[in-house]
Formats: C-alpha cells, structure tokens, sequence
C-alpha cells in the first residue's frame, strides 16, 4: 500500500517532462505539507532489497533529485515504492548514467531555475520542467523565454524546499520571480544547436518506453576504439575528431565524460548527442566519421599542406625576431592554422620552444596578457566578418577600432596588425575558412 499520493509525472515523452524536484513538491502541496517533511519521509525509509549504507538526509542537494547518482537512483526507488509510480526516472538524467561521469550532477545545475513566463501563465502548482536543470539549455521549450537562475533584483537564488505557493516570491527581497526585463537575446548559432539537440535527448529520456542506456553501452564504445590499430589511429592522427579522442581516453583511463563534454564533441563532428546514447553500438560501428548533416556546426580540422607548414614557420620566425610583438596565444594561434596545438609544432620543435619562451615572458605582464588575448580575439572575429561580407580587408582600421574597445594602445595595436598580416601572407586564402568554421563556431 502506497503512503503517499500516486501523482502522475507530468508531461512523459515530451521535452516538457516535469523534473523531480518539481515532482517532490507538487507532492508535498497535495498533502498540505511542507516539501522538507516529504524529504525526511523519504530518507528515512528503507527498501526492502536496499542493499549498502542508507542514504542519509542532506547528503543528496534538492537540485540533485534530477542528477544520475547511485544516490538519486536509491532516492527514485524510495520514491516509487511511496507513490506506486514506476516512471519516475523519466524526470531524471539516470537513463544516461552508464555512459557519464560518475559526478551525477555535472550536468545539472546546482541552483533551480525558472520560466518567468511559465509562472505567470500557468496554474499555480503548474510543474518545473526537468530541461530547465540543463546546463546545455538556454530558453524553455514551451515559449522561448530565457531561463533565470538568480533574483532579477537582489541577485539571490531561489530556495530549494519552498513550497508551490511561495516559490515565485525571492526568500530574500520579495521580487516577484515572474517579472523579467522581457528582452529576448538571440542565441548565437551553436547555442541554437546545443538548444534543439538537448529537447531532442530529453524527449529520448522523457520515453516511458525507453529503458535507458545499456550497462555495456561503454564496453561496447571502448571495444570498438580497441579493435583499430595503432597504425591506423595514427594514420589519420589530423583527421581525427574531438569526440573520438575523448572516446580514445576512455579506453585507456577507464574513465567518462560529462554531459557539456558530449555535446562539445558531438557538436564538432556533427553528430546528434541523441545517437551517441539510443544507439553507441551503431554509432561506434561508424567509426563516428559520418558526413556532417545540413544545418549543424563543424570545426574543421583540415590537413595543412607541407608548403603552407613552411609558410608560416617562417612567419612565425619574423614575429619572434620583432621586440614588444604582441603574439596570439596558443589556442588562437592553432584556429587561425586550423590546425591542432599537437600538429601545428610537431614539424619544428625549435619553434615550438622559442614561441613558449616568447610567451611566457608576456604572461609575466598581466596586462599585456590581457590586452593580447583581447586583441587577437577581436581581430579574428573581424576579419571573419569582413569574410563573409565580402569586404575589403583595412588590418590598420580593424586595428584602430579594435584597440578602442580592449583598451589598447596604437603601437599595440599596430603589433597585432603586423603579426596578423604575417599570418595572411603564410595561409593565404585558406586563413579566412578557417576562422569562419572555427572562430565563428566556439564564439556562437
């Protein structure tokens, strides 16, 4: 016989699905109590084939109800057993756990929060969507309207275990939470991305009829890594994408990755996160080096011919040799090659040395550091723009605009603008492809 309500989790099968938490206090408002007494009810119980040490009360952060620890699965068992309910995963991530980091709560947020919009047009005990806990969701599904985490006034997170009918009120100054400045920013374009492919994997976890992730799903990804030679991973070493590194990695760590990491690196390959965890088998029997479907971000990762290696070991040659220069950093210097930081110096180690050197005594001067990170940040940017726009490239008047907005000096900015000519004349045509597919792609 069930002690508690047998609510209905709202919304299965959709990307709408009520999360836990949400759950847990639309319980506690049906029968009048507060949610902490159902949290104390819940703890203190014990199933029957329960095995290991008892879960102990605040040892499990209320947002963490919709995490995919072993603790939140002995939390849903409890819960189940209360309610009768069998389907209470759905408005978790546990289906997912087999193949994420052992963190159950690396994906989810450690504060909840909100739709404005939600909370003024619904019913008053209307439920938390389990998306809104995502880190890799930005707008609700239901009306585009931007999540809120923090008090628009005081700043203060909401708390946890407040009941239904005082949680659109801050704990701290009152503000009503369904208030909002009602400006809505356009996402960039892999925000987008990362938005539409998240609704996807929730309507995958919000499927009553989907077991969740195999236990050999990882068994199965690793294995399929080890069946290729060493040769021939270090035949296409260039070519490889970031999420079959990551895969790589774990093969050889016995580790996994988190939830943000499998959209990163699925996001590069153009590949739906939804695949990796309906079906690892058949992703991993590709060898995750399908075509790149219409629509979806890529960073290329191109192999760069010997000349252009010449090139621009040359160009760098020249910075080097110019006092004061202000060189790009690592990262920004291998996604204006197109190139990984691994390829881009393995065919001059003495470069390699010289350009860290170099560095390394500009990282003495925060500063300059500062200032050069800003520089080289917006000069990639713009001519990116300039790029698409089919404009004439002026690198003095990139550097004048820009060096009014970082705070730069002229000489400063005229020593990015020299360098960046000499990486114009090193890659030539292929420069400008490649800071639209990768400069475009990390920035949104």
């Amino acid at each position: 016989m069930t002690r508690l309500a047998p609510l209905r989790l709202a919304d299965t099968g959709t990307e709408l699905v009520e999360s836990v938490p949400s759950y847990v206090l639309r319980l506690a408002h049906t029968h009048g109590v507060s949610p902490l007494r159902v949290q104390r009810l819940i703890f203190s119980m014990r199933c029957a084939d329960e095995v290991g040490p008892a879960v102990k009360f605040g040892a499990l952060s209320f947002p963490a109800l919709a995490g995919y620890s072993d603790a939140t699965r002995t939390y849903l068992r409890r819960l189940e057993e209360l309610t009768g309910q069998q389907i209470l995963a759905c408005g978790s991530l546990l289906k997912l756990a087999p193949m994420l980091a052992p963190n159950g709560t690396g994906a989810i947020l450690g504060r909840l929060r909100w739709c404005p919009e939600c909370f003024a047009s619904g019913s008053p005990d209307c439920p938390e969507r389990l998306i809104w806990q995502l880190k890799t969701a930005h707008v609700c599904p239901r009306d585009g309207c931007p999540l809120l985490i923090a008090c628009p006034r005081c700043g203060s997170a909401r708390a946890s275990l407040r009941d239904i009918e005082r949680r659109t009120k801050c704990h701290k100054c009152g503000h009503d939470l369904r208030e909002w400045e009602r400006r809505r920013r356009p996402l960039g374009h892999f925000y987008m991305w990362e938005q539409k492919q998240t609704e996807d994997l929730i309507r995958l976890v919000a499927d009553t009829e989907w077991k969740g992730v195999g236990k050999d799903a990882l068994k199965v990804v690793t294995n399929a890594l080890a069946g290729e030679t060493r040769q021939e991973r270090r035949s296409r070493t260039e070519q490889m994408p970031t999420v079959t590194r990551l895969l790589e990695r774990i093969r050889k760590r016995g580790a996994c990755p988190q939830l943000t990491t499998v959209f990163l690196a699925t996001a590069e390959l153009g590949m739906a996160p939804r695949a990796v965890f309906e079906s690892p088998l058949l992703v991993m029997q590709s060898r995750l080096i399908d075509s790149v479907p219409q629509g979806r971000p890529q960073l290329a990762v191109r192999r760069v011919p010997r000349e252009s290696k010449e090139r621009l070991r040359e160009a760098l040659i020249q910075m080097i040799a110019v006092p004061g220069s202000l060189l790009p950093p690592f990262r920004q210097l291998c996604c204006a090659a197109g190139m990984r930081a691994s390829t881009f110096f393995q065919f001059d180690p003495d470069i390699y040395r010289r350009y860290g050197e170099y560095r390394k005594r500009e990282l003495q001067d925060s500063r300059r550091e500062r200032i050069s990170r800003a520089l080289w940040t917006a000069v990639l940017l713009e001519l990116a723009r300039q790029q698409e726009a089919a404009a004439e490239l002026n690198l003095r008047q990139i550097g004048a605009a820009i060096s009014s907005v970082t705070g730069a000096t002229k000489a400063e900015a005229e020593s990015v603008v020299h360098v960046a000519k000499l990486l114009i004349a090193a890659l030539g045509d292929r420069l400008m492809p490649t800071i639209i597919d990768s400069v475009r792609f990390r920035n949104g």
